[in-house]
């Protein structure tokens, strides 16, 4: 069996919780639970009742003392939600209780010490972690600031090198139309120059030979010009090149014009100076093309760039506009958390020190009031076993007094009835002793003459039963009959049956009277409906006997009924105070039950 089942038994265990000793051994079986590793502290029966209930139901301070060193809680509730100092001051524990209810309120003290506590470290990690947060955030905005400047300083330098970038192509676009103005001149100079080379060669036709070299050599002269001028085109590093290359020209022009006449010694010259002007010619007509290649490269590149650049700057502007309505949403949010944990910190620092100054005013007055709570403990118990006494030898009085009271009116009632029976009994016998005047009524002719004792006859008509209980030594529970009608002059057959019927009943319930009075009969409440039933048969019995003896007793007849209607009355008068009593005593004695129980408790606190 499990320590679990063993626990469980433990609170169903009266026998041991009973003990006036049994501490020991329920601290032991405790201690071994706690010991093997159970919660002891939390469990429970079904209606939520811990060991501390317990303890404080059977009174046990050294078990709810072992409790508390375990941790209970002493304020812990069961199903109807009373606690151990509810139970304690419920079962008269007025020291268990009062223990309970100190211990109680030191640790809900200390529990609330130690939840302020609690709560001032929380706030103060998360005014801790606010600070960090604004910190970080200041950083990043300074971040964020620093680096917008330098997008910003890059953004200007970027237009600076826009600028002049497109200073730098209109200065290239001046350039290009100076060299074309160029390039038109000197086609122009060459031109005349072919005209006058022309004219030369038409004079010079024995000189053909040198004329003919001259004249490739002033055509490759010529194409170097042309190539020099569009390399001033190009690039302005050219121009002096091309410069240097025209005075060459006009300079070989000039040779040209004065060696003319010595073509023919300068030929080899001339073939010479060709040569040389096809290799400068194919090195100009490369840089040409480099240069060319070079710009449109640097011009796309710088297209690209200045493009990208301008992407770049309007992505970096909407980020920048971003990340700053960021930032101040952020700084906004920020600033309301901080407003926020300030306010709560100081609110808990004001429940910080209000509960530190209750809780040294409790324990102050808890330290002053220990020898006064002693003293009223020990005057408590003297007036608890006082009053217990005192309520014992109370209820043991209430409980034979109501013994002699129920004991004499049962006595009065019995005589009562005894006296009504004897009544009842001595009609009876009177109505039995007038059988000579059923015999005249019946047969008034034969009434005169002397009949002999013959049994009676059977009765044509048995009465009807009830089902109640009838007591040992009772007849048979008859119904009332109806009131008999008064007697005519001829007597019929039915009235004939009734004076049978009537006759019978005298005899029977005669009979039935007669053992009633007997002193061994112990009276109960079907011998008392059986009287009641015998008064009233009786009375109707009577009641007919009086309508067939109108004649006779006409005098006497109403005032003898008035006297069985009262007699009659003062049963049912006599049986409804019984009933009327024994209510009152059920009522009275439920009363004393709960106006006792209200004296030996005491409420929950």
């Amino acid at each position: 069996m499990g320590w679990d089942t063993k626990l469980q038994a433990l609170f169903t265990n009266e026998e041991v919780w009973d003990v006036d000793d049994s501490d020991d051994s329920i601290i032991r079986e405790l201690s071994k639970a706690v010991d093997q590793g159970v919660d002891v502290i939390g469990v429970t029966d079904e209606a939520l009742n811990t060991f501390t209930h317990l303890a404080a139901l059977w009174d046990r301070p050294r078990v709810l003392e072992f409790l508390i060193r375990q941790g209970a809680e002493l304020n812990a509730t069961n199903k109807v939600g009373h606690t151990p100092a509810d139970l304690a001051m419920h079962w008269g524990n007025a020291d268990l209780a009062i223990q309970l209810k100190h211990y109680g309120g030191k640790h809900s003290c200390e529990q609330e010490r130690d939840l302020a506590i609690t709560q001032r470290d929380i706030a103060a990690s998360q005014v801790a972690d606010a600070k960090s947060k604004m910190e970080k955030a200041l950083t990043e905005a300074l971040a964020l600031s620093k680096e917008r400047e330098c997008l910003r300083i890059e953004r200007d330098r970027l237009v600076v090198e826009m600028d002049e970038l497109s200073h730098d192509a209109t200065q290239v676009r001046a350039d290009c139309v100076t060299y074309r103005a160029l390039f038109e001149t000197q086609e122009a100079q060459m031109s005349a120059l072919t005209l006058e080379l022309e004219k030369v060669r038409s004079q010079m036709s024995a000189e053909a030979k040198a004329k003919t070299n001259a004249l490739e050599g002033w055509t490759k002269a010529e194409a170097h010009a042309k190539e020099m001028q569009r390399m001033r085109e190009i690039a302005m590093q050219c121009e002096e090149e091309a410069v240097k290359m025209r005075d060459e020209a006009m300079a070989e022009r000039d040779a040209a014009r004065e060696l003319m006449k010595q073509a023919q010694t300068d030929h080899v010259v001339a073939v010479t100076v060709q040569k040389q002007a096809a290799l400068e010619r194919a090195l100009a007509i490369k840089e040409k093309n480099e240069a060319l290649a070079t710009i449109q490269l640097q011009l796309a590149e710088w297209s690209a760039k200045v493009k990208a650049a301008e992407d770049d700057r309007a992505m970096i502007q909407v980020e920048i506009n971003r990340q700053k309505a960021s930032l101040e949403a952020r700084c906004k949010a920020l600033e309301k958390e901080i407003a926020r944990v300030n306010l709560l910190n100081t609110i808990l620092e004001g429940q910080l020190r209000d509960a530190t100054t209750k809780l040294s005013t409790a324990e102050t007055t808890a330290e002053s009031s220990i020898v006064a709570m002693e003293k009223s403990t020990r005057k408590a118990k003297r007036l608890e076993n006082e009053i217990k006494e005192l309520m014992e030898a109370r209820v043991e009085e209430k409980r034979l007094w109501r013994f002699k009271e129920a004991q004499a009116l049962h006595e009065e009632s019995q005589a009562n009835m005894q006296l009504l029976l004897k009544a009842a009994l001595r009609l009876w016998k009177k109505l039995s002793d007038l059988e000579w005047i059923f015999d005249f009524v019946t047969h008034p002719n034969e009434s005169l003459l002397v009949e002999p004792e013959t049994t009676p006859k059977p009765l044509l008509r048995r009465p009807s039963t009830t089902k109640e209980t009838l007591h040992r030594m009772s007849a048979p529970t008859l119904s009332p009959l109806p009131a008999l009608a008064p007697i005519e002059t001829k007597v019929s057959a039915k009235f004939t049956e009734k004076l049978h019927s009537i006759q019978a009943k005298v005899v029977e319930w005669t009979k039935w009277c007669v053992s009633s009075l007997d002193d061994s009969v112990r009276w109960d409440k079907a011998l008392l409906a059986q009287s009641t039933q015998n008064i009233d048969c009786l009375l109707t019995v009577a009641d007919g006997l009086f309508d067939f003896l109108a004649v006779a007793m006409k005098d006497k007849c109403g005032e003898f009924r008035k006297h069985l209607e009262i007699q009659a009355k003062a049963v049912e008068r006599k049986d409804m105070l019984l009933k009327r009593f024994t209510q009152h005593r059920e009522e009275h004695v439920k009363k004393t039950r709960a106006l006792h129980f209200r004296e030996c408790s005491h409420g929950p606190c």
